[in-house]
């Protein structure tokens, strides 16, 4: 019971900033939806121990959080990441996500909208607990004309406000890939500068990347690390796709074209950009 308590106060925070922001009825209903998904995740934890002698716990589940345990030890001893309590828990959400984020950009420009909050700072992006919740944002953005993201996202950090746990969003992902996450998201609760989100991410990714390859080396996982490193080089593929679409449509929004000629013309840069991504 104290706990639960614990975690609802910890909400009743979450909510409470938005109020202090002075926000509206939105806004206050944001917050109030990602203090609710907060506190549902934090709820369903539960130790490894309990989770593996339950007899329900699947063998490959018990093999998988040992797995991971062995991990967290060594980005603790080796890579000097924080020895606190997250992925030190396990909690089933029976959901294809973590949350869902939306990023939204004006028609004819690569800057997206920021969003502050008071503790991640300045992001281009909100989460949302709910994959309905994330849609009807996404459509009204949409709507009124802007360019729209919405992803789903497996895991993400609280940045050391809570101990977050492993979830079965990514639990059974690839040996190397789960490795980068969990390394990644640990890399978030060493460090973290508000309102830098590009400094931000190209950090946790290098500590994630190293870290992974640096623990699958150390257990002689010689056919995960290979998996993982075609994976990656894949995964490069794909980006210098993405990069040169970028650079085509920053030339084109930058130039002399009318609205109207801007728009066809990014019409077809992003449909050359699909097919290219296609066939990697």
């Amino acid at each position: 019971m104290r706990r639960r308590c614990g975690l609802l106060a910890a909400c009743v925070v979450i909510v409470a900033a938005a109020l202090a922001a002075g926000g509206g009825c939105e806004t206050v209903a944001f917050y109030s939806q990602a203090a609710h998904g907060q506190f549902e995740m934090l709820a369903a934890r539960r130790d490894f121990a309990a989770v593996a002698n339950d007899p329900q716990t699947a063998p490959d589940l018990r093999t998988r959080l040992n797995e991971i345990a062995d991990l967290r030890r060594f980005a603790v001893d080796v890579l000097h990441l924080p020895d606190d309590g997250a992925y030190t828990r396990y909690a089933a959400l029976q959901r294809p996500a973590a949350v869902w984020t939306v990023v939204a950009t004006p028609p004819l420009s690569l800057a997206p909208r920021l969003h502050c909050f008071p503790i991640a700072g300045c992001v281009p992006y909100r989460g949302w607990f709910e994959a309905e919740a994330a849609d009807a944002e996404a459509g009204r953005l949409r709507a009124a004309g802007d360019d729209v993201s919405l992803g789903a996202v497996p895991a993400y950090s609280s940045l050391g406000w809570f101990d977050d746990p492993v979830l079965d969003t990514f639990v059974q992902w690839p040996l190397g890939r789960l490795a980068e996450l969990i390394c990644h998201e640990l890399a978030h609760r060493k460090l973290y500068l508000a309102g830098d989100a590009a400094f931000n991410e190209a950090y946790a990714t290098a500590v994630g990347r190293l870290g992974a390859e640096a623990w699958l080396r150390a257990r002689g996982r010689s056919d995960e690390l290979a998996a993982w490193q075609a994976e990656r080089a894949l995964q490069a593929e794909l980006r210098s796709v993405l990069l040169a679409t970028r650079s085509e449509l920053a030339t084109l929004y930058d130039g002399p074209l009318p609205e109207a000629g801007k728009r066809a013309a990014k019409a077809r840069i992003l449909a050359a950009a699909q097919a290219r991504y296609v066939a990697v």
